[in-house]
């Protein structure tokens, strides 16, 4: 397949499947949905593509701190709602480059 991006540099996508770990975990559920799409992703794409895949909000901030994604994808559940909701200006603050996308 051909290259996702313009550049010499892979297609930078983040995904994530949030849980709150204020005074317990939200979830403790491995995030497999997240998984299986990058799995499938890099089966495709293979090189052209690097993907990162996130469970914890603190993880997540700051890896859009220090190297915003070219795509950011969130899951979405009754318990992340919010988590995903206020995870986008996060990322529109750091990139607003980054595209932002969610599904339940």
């Amino acid at each position: 397949m051909g290259t996702p991006t313009q550049s010499n540099r892979p297609l930078s996508i983040y995904l994530g499947d949030l849980t709150y770990t204020t005074l317990s975990l939200a979830t403790d559920a491995f995030p497999l949905n997240v998984g299986f799409i990058a799995a499938y992703a890099k089966k495709v794409y293979g090189n052209d593509i690097d993907i990162r895949l996130f469970k914890y909000i603190p993880d997540l901030e700051q890896a859009l701190a220090e190297n915003a994604p070219d795509i950011l994808g969130l899951s979405m559940a009754m318990t992340s709602i919010f988590a995903c909701s206020s995870t986008s200006p996060i990322s529109n603050r750091h990139s607003p480059r980054t595209l932002p996308t969610s599904s339940g």
